[in-house]
């Protein structure tokens, strides 16, 4: 995770770029004395970087953001930002990861862009060929990796969710949780009695990322069914 209150102090001595951050980091980024502006790079963008300064500065933010692309040959969102990171990168020079039905669309620092069209050959073991798009680009897609669903819970407690979604034990669930293996908005969870809320996400180590919805109704036996949308 980000140090934010770094990335504040910083941004109080000048302006500041960060890298890329969670929403519950942006949520968490804020302070009476400080101007901040996200990158907008496309409709659904989640990851964002953040330029920040004292207020009543006239800087001119800028936020340092690549894309590139490669043909997707049935890929998951695991598997690119797996292909990525094995290249030595941390997480927080990686965006957002866009995967359509022909391509895959991964937004990165430009810090790193030469050093990823030079070594990025391979993802889940098939060989690539990676090439630099525009930002423009992106301005009219959708994060179109995501499949909508109905899932049908007792709770929104995080390890009865955990267990529907990955079809564990609820034993199994709360080991997992326990493990560190679940983050909900970006942040590592570890408390398994969580409630979940509307526009809330997690994240399940191999099993993708999960977007909680809404409540649509409940069953006869009291149960709850909630529209979700998931990583394919």
């Amino acid at each position: 995770m980000i140090n934010i209150n770094n990335l504040v102090k910083n941004g109080l001595n000048g302006p500041t770029l960060s890298k890329f951050l969670t929403i519950k980091e942006q949520q968490l980024l804020n302070h009476k004395n400080l101007e901040i502006r996200f990158s907008s790079i496309y409709p659904d963008e989640e990851r964002k970087r953040a330029f920040i300064y004292p207020k009543n500065d006239n800087a001119d933010p800028f936020f340092s953001i690549s894309i590139i692309s490669f043909e997707n040959t049935d890929f998951s969102h695991a598997d690119c930002l797996g292909a990525v990171m094995s290249l030595g990168v941390t997480r927080e020079v990686i965006g957002d990861i866009i995967i359509d039905d022909y391509m895959v669309y991964i937004i990165i620092a430009s810090e790193i862009k030469k050093y990823i069209l030079e070594n990025l050959k391979k993802v889940k073991n098939q060989y690539i060929k990676v090439k630099e798009i525009s930002i423009e680009s992106l301005k009219d897609i959708k994060n179109v990796n995501l499949i909508e669903d109905n899932i049908i819970i007792s709770s929104l407690r995080l390890d009865v969710v955990v267990a529907t979604i990955c079809k564990f034990s609820r034993s199994k669930s709360q080991e997992y949780i326990k493990k560190g293996l679940i983050k909900v908005n970006g942040i590592i969870l570890d408390k398994y009695d969580y409630f979940l809320k509307s526009d809330d996400y997690i994240s399940i180590r191999k099993y993708g990322r999960t977007y909680i919805r809404n409540i649509i109704r409940k069953t006869k036996k009291d149960k709850l069914v909630v529209l979700v949308d998931r990583t394919n």
